[in-house]
Protein backbone atom coordinates (compact mmCIF):
# COMPACT_ATOMS: atom_id res chain seq x y z
CA UNK A 1 0.00 0.00 0.00
CA UNK A 2 1.36 3.38 -1.00
CA UNK A 3 1.35 5.87 1.86
CA UNK A 4 2.30 9.54 1.94
CA UNK A 5 2.46 11.81 4.96
CA UNK A 6 0.59 15.11 4.90
CA UNK A 7 3.79 17.18 4.99
CA UNK A 8 5.30 15.16 2.15
CA UNK A 9 2.07 15.49 0.14
CA UNK A 10 2.11 19.28 0.59
CA UNK A 11 5.75 19.44 -0.57
CA UNK A 12 5.03 17.34 -3.65
CA UNK A 13 1.94 19.33 -4.63
CA UNK A 14 3.67 22.68 -4.04
CA UNK A 15 6.55 21.54 -6.24
CA UNK A 16 4.05 20.61 -8.95
CA UNK A 17 2.29 23.95 -8.72
CA UNK A 18 5.55 25.85 -8.91
CA UNK A 19 5.91 24.63 -12.51
CA UNK A 20 2.54 25.96 -13.63
CA UNK A 21 1.43 29.45 -14.58
CA UNK A 22 -2.30 30.12 -14.07
CA UNK A 23 -2.17 33.10 -16.38
CA UNK A 24 -3.56 31.40 -19.47
CA UNK A 25 -6.39 32.84 -21.51
CA UNK A 26 -7.09 34.90 -24.55
CA UNK A 27 -5.94 38.48 -24.82
CA UNK A 28 -8.24 41.09 -23.38
CA UNK A 29 -9.53 43.39 -26.11
CA UNK A 30 -12.03 46.17 -26.28
CA UNK A 31 -15.03 46.07 -28.57
CA UNK A 32 -13.95 46.59 -32.14
CA UNK A 33 -10.60 44.81 -31.67
CA UNK A 34 -8.59 47.67 -30.15
CA UNK A 35 -6.27 46.80 -27.28
CA UNK A 36 -5.58 49.16 -24.39
CA UNK A 37 -2.01 49.96 -23.38
CA UNK A 38 -2.34 48.00 -20.14
CA UNK A 39 -3.77 44.92 -21.82
CA UNK A 40 -1.14 45.12 -24.57
CA UNK A 41 1.62 45.14 -21.94
CA UNK A 42 -0.01 42.21 -20.16
CA UNK A 43 -0.23 40.24 -23.40
CA UNK A 44 3.40 40.90 -24.30
CA UNK A 45 4.56 39.88 -20.81
CA UNK A 46 2.59 36.63 -21.00
CA UNK A 47 4.07 33.42 -22.33
CA UNK A 48 4.05 33.02 -26.11
CA UNK A 49 4.76 29.65 -27.69
CA UNK A 50 5.38 28.45 -31.24
CA UNK A 51 5.60 24.92 -32.56
CA UNK A 52 5.63 22.95 -35.78
CA UNK A 53 4.59 19.33 -36.17
CA UNK A 54 5.33 16.95 -39.00
CA UNK A 55 6.00 13.28 -39.63
CA UNK A 56 9.67 12.33 -39.92
CA UNK A 57 10.48 8.71 -40.84
CA UNK A 58 6.95 7.69 -39.95
CA UNK A 59 6.98 9.31 -36.50
CA UNK A 60 5.26 12.53 -35.47
CA UNK A 61 7.90 15.02 -34.36
CA UNK A 62 7.28 18.36 -32.69
CA UNK A 63 9.66 21.30 -32.35
CA UNK A 64 8.61 24.06 -29.98
CA UNK A 65 9.92 27.17 -28.29
CA UNK A 66 8.34 29.09 -25.40
CA UNK A 67 9.17 32.68 -24.48
CA UNK A 68 8.79 33.07 -20.72
CA UNK A 69 9.30 36.12 -18.52
CA UNK A 70 11.76 35.02 -15.85
CA UNK A 71 10.80 36.17 -12.39
CA UNK A 72 13.53 37.41 -10.07
CA UNK A 73 14.87 35.00 -7.46
CA UNK A 74 17.02 35.36 -4.38
CA UNK A 75 20.12 34.08 -6.16
CA UNK A 76 19.59 36.17 -9.30
CA UNK A 77 22.94 37.95 -9.93
CA UNK A 78 21.22 40.90 -11.61
CA UNK A 79 19.07 41.55 -8.54
CA UNK A 80 22.08 41.13 -6.27
CA UNK A 81 23.91 43.78 -8.28
CA UNK A 82 20.96 46.16 -7.98
CA UNK A 83 20.71 45.60 -4.24
CA UNK A 84 24.43 46.32 -3.88
CA UNK A 85 24.09 49.70 -5.61
CA UNK A 86 24.89 52.61 -3.29
CA UNK A 87 21.89 54.70 -2.25
CA UNK A 88 23.39 57.81 -3.82
CA UNK A 89 23.57 56.12 -7.24
CA UNK A 90 19.98 54.90 -7.21
CA UNK A 91 18.68 58.20 -8.56
CA UNK A 92 20.61 57.84 -11.80
CA UNK A 93 18.97 57.04 -15.12
CA UNK A 94 21.17 53.95 -15.54
CA UNK A 95 19.90 52.46 -12.29
CA UNK A 96 16.29 53.15 -13.20
CA UNK A 97 16.74 51.57 -16.62
CA UNK A 98 18.36 48.54 -15.00
CA UNK A 99 15.35 48.19 -12.70
CA UNK A 100 13.05 48.14 -15.74
CA UNK A 101 15.04 45.39 -17.46
CA UNK A 102 12.97 42.31 -18.24
CA UNK A 103 14.65 38.91 -18.19
CA UNK A 104 13.30 36.41 -20.71
CA UNK A 105 14.07 32.75 -21.29
CA UNK A 106 13.56 30.90 -24.57
CA UNK A 107 12.79 27.26 -23.74
CA UNK A 108 13.43 25.02 -26.76
CA UNK A 109 11.97 21.53 -27.11
CA UNK A 110 12.02 18.69 -29.62
CA UNK A 111 10.16 15.44 -28.98
CA UNK A 112 8.15 12.65 -30.57
CA UNK A 113 4.42 12.65 -30.01
CA UNK A 114 1.31 10.57 -30.65
CA UNK A 115 -1.57 11.42 -32.96
CA UNK A 116 -3.42 12.80 -29.92
CA UNK A 117 -0.56 15.24 -29.12
CA UNK A 118 -0.34 14.06 -25.50
CA UNK A 119 3.21 15.39 -25.03
CA UNK A 120 2.33 18.71 -26.63
CA UNK A 121 -0.70 19.00 -24.36
CA UNK A 122 1.47 18.47 -21.28
CA UNK A 123 3.81 21.19 -22.58
CA UNK A 124 0.88 23.60 -22.98
CA UNK A 125 -0.29 22.76 -19.46
CA UNK A 126 3.23 23.44 -18.20
CA UNK A 127 3.59 26.92 -19.72
CA UNK A 128 -0.05 28.08 -20.02
CA UNK A 129 0.74 30.28 -23.04
CA UNK A 130 -1.58 33.12 -23.94
CA UNK A 131 -0.83 32.84 -27.68
CA UNK A 132 0.37 29.84 -29.69
CA UNK A 133 1.71 30.12 -33.25
CA UNK A 134 1.73 26.77 -35.00
CA UNK A 135 2.08 24.92 -38.27
CA UNK A 136 1.07 21.30 -38.90
CA UNK A 137 2.08 20.06 -42.34
CA UNK A 138 1.35 16.88 -44.28
CA UNK A 139 -0.25 14.07 -42.27
CA UNK A 140 0.07 16.16 -39.11
CA UNK A 141 -2.35 18.65 -40.64
CA UNK A 142 -5.14 16.08 -40.34
CA UNK A 143 -5.00 16.57 -36.57
CA UNK A 144 -5.74 20.30 -36.83
CA UNK A 145 -9.30 19.91 -35.41
CA UNK A 146 -7.76 18.17 -32.38
CA UNK A 147 -5.36 21.08 -31.88
CA UNK A 148 -8.11 23.67 -32.28
CA UNK A 149 -10.25 21.84 -29.73
CA UNK A 150 -7.30 21.75 -27.32
CA UNK A 151 -6.68 25.49 -27.72
CA UNK A 152 -10.36 26.23 -27.19
CA UNK A 153 -10.51 24.08 -24.05
CA UNK A 154 -7.42 25.72 -22.56
CA UNK A 155 -8.52 29.23 -23.65
CA UNK A 156 -5.40 29.70 -25.78
CA UNK A 157 -5.30 32.00 -28.77
CA UNK A 158 -4.11 29.54 -31.42
CA UNK A 159 -2.86 31.15 -34.62
CA UNK A 160 -2.16 29.01 -37.67
CA UNK A 161 0.88 30.37 -39.52
CA UNK A 162 2.30 29.83 -42.97
CA UNK A 163 5.03 27.26 -43.34
CA UNK A 164 7.40 29.90 -44.72
CA UNK A 165 7.66 31.46 -41.25
CA UNK A 166 9.23 28.24 -39.94
CA UNK A 167 12.03 28.05 -42.51
CA UNK A 168 14.58 29.39 -40.04
CA UNK A 169 16.73 31.20 -42.58
CA UNK A 170 19.18 33.36 -40.63
CA UNK A 171 17.61 32.45 -37.28
CA UNK A 172 21.01 31.72 -35.70
CA UNK A 173 22.20 35.24 -36.47
CA UNK A 174 18.97 36.67 -35.08
CA UNK A 175 19.37 34.61 -31.91
CA UNK A 176 22.97 35.77 -31.53
CA UNK A 177 21.85 39.41 -31.67
CA UNK A 178 18.98 38.72 -29.28
CA UNK A 179 21.21 36.91 -26.77
CA UNK A 180 23.95 39.52 -27.07
CA UNK A 181 26.64 37.04 -28.18
CA UNK A 182 28.92 36.96 -31.20
CA UNK A 183 28.11 33.40 -32.28
CA UNK A 184 25.78 30.55 -31.36
CA UNK A 185 27.44 27.59 -33.12
CA UNK A 186 28.71 26.17 -29.81
CA UNK A 187 25.25 26.08 -28.24
CA UNK A 188 23.61 22.62 -28.14
CA UNK A 189 20.23 24.24 -28.84
CA UNK A 190 21.41 25.04 -32.37
CA UNK A 191 21.14 21.32 -33.23
CA UNK A 192 17.37 21.38 -32.67
CA UNK A 193 16.39 22.11 -36.26
CA UNK A 194 12.61 21.96 -35.78
CA UNK A 195 12.79 24.04 -32.61
CA UNK A 196 14.88 26.59 -34.49
CA UNK A 197 12.14 26.79 -37.10
CA UNK A 198 9.62 27.45 -34.32
CA UNK A 199 11.97 30.09 -32.90
CA UNK A 200 12.10 31.78 -36.31
CA UNK A 201 8.31 31.98 -36.37
CA UNK A 202 8.10 33.26 -32.79
CA UNK A 203 10.75 35.89 -33.33
CA UNK A 204 9.08 37.00 -36.53
CA UNK A 205 5.62 37.29 -34.98
CA UNK A 206 6.92 39.14 -31.91
CA UNK A 207 9.48 41.15 -33.92
CA UNK A 208 12.43 39.90 -31.88
CA UNK A 209 15.02 40.06 -34.65
CA UNK A 210 17.23 42.38 -32.64
CA UNK A 211 18.21 42.87 -29.01
CA UNK A 212 15.54 45.13 -27.56
CA UNK A 213 16.51 47.87 -25.14
CA UNK A 214 15.67 46.92 -21.57
CA UNK A 215 15.37 43.19 -22.32
CA UNK A 216 17.76 40.40 -21.39
CA UNK A 217 17.47 36.98 -23.05
CA UNK A 218 18.81 33.52 -22.25
CA UNK A 219 18.15 30.20 -23.98
CA UNK A 220 17.56 26.76 -22.48
CA UNK A 221 17.19 23.27 -23.91
CA UNK A 222 14.06 21.89 -22.29
CA UNK A 223 13.17 18.24 -21.70
CA UNK A 224 9.71 16.90 -20.98
CA UNK A 225 11.16 14.73 -18.22
CA UNK A 226 12.13 17.87 -16.26
CA UNK A 227 8.58 18.51 -15.09
CA UNK A 228 5.50 16.74 -13.85
CA UNK A 229 3.56 15.88 -17.00
CA UNK A 230 -0.18 16.39 -16.72
CA UNK A 231 -2.85 16.80 -19.35
CA UNK A 232 -5.88 19.05 -19.00
CA UNK A 233 -8.09 16.18 -17.78
CA UNK A 234 -5.67 15.44 -14.94
CA UNK A 235 -5.47 19.13 -14.04
CA UNK A 236 -9.26 19.32 -13.80
CA UNK A 237 -9.60 16.07 -11.85
CA UNK A 238 -6.97 17.07 -9.30
CA UNK A 239 -8.40 20.59 -8.83
CA UNK A 240 -4.86 21.97 -8.76
CA UNK A 241 -5.65 25.51 -9.92
CA UNK A 242 -8.66 27.77 -9.27
CA UNK A 243 -11.36 28.32 -11.87
CA UNK A 244 -13.89 31.10 -12.40
CA UNK A 245 -16.73 28.88 -11.21
CA UNK A 246 -15.26 28.15 -7.78
CA UNK A 247 -17.64 29.26 -4.97
CA UNK A 248 -14.70 30.14 -2.68
CA UNK A 249 -10.93 30.28 -2.58
CA UNK A 250 -10.54 26.83 -1.01
CA UNK A 251 -11.88 24.82 -3.98
CA UNK A 252 -8.42 24.10 -5.39
CA UNK A 253 -5.16 22.78 -3.99
CA UNK A 254 -3.48 26.04 -4.95
CA UNK A 255 -6.15 28.04 -3.09
CA UNK A 256 -5.73 25.96 0.08
CA UNK A 257 -1.93 26.19 0.10
CA UNK A 258 -1.97 29.88 -0.82
CA UNK A 259 -4.17 30.81 2.16
CA UNK A 260 -3.00 28.39 4.85
CA UNK A 261 -0.76 29.57 7.68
Amino acid sequence: MFSLSLSRFVCVVWTMLSHFSPSGGTPATQEGGSVTGASMATEMDACHLAFQAKYVSGKLQVGAVARVLRRGSVDDPRLAQLRATASGARESADFRNACRTKAWTLHMFEFHDSENFCNLESLLVRFSPKVVYYEASGRAGLARPKLEGLFDHMKIDGRLCKGALFKGTGVQDDLARLLGVTQTDHMPEMRLTMALGAAACLMGELRLGYRQAGDHYTIEHGHLSQYVRLDTAAMTALNLLPTKGDPNKFCSVFGVLDHCK
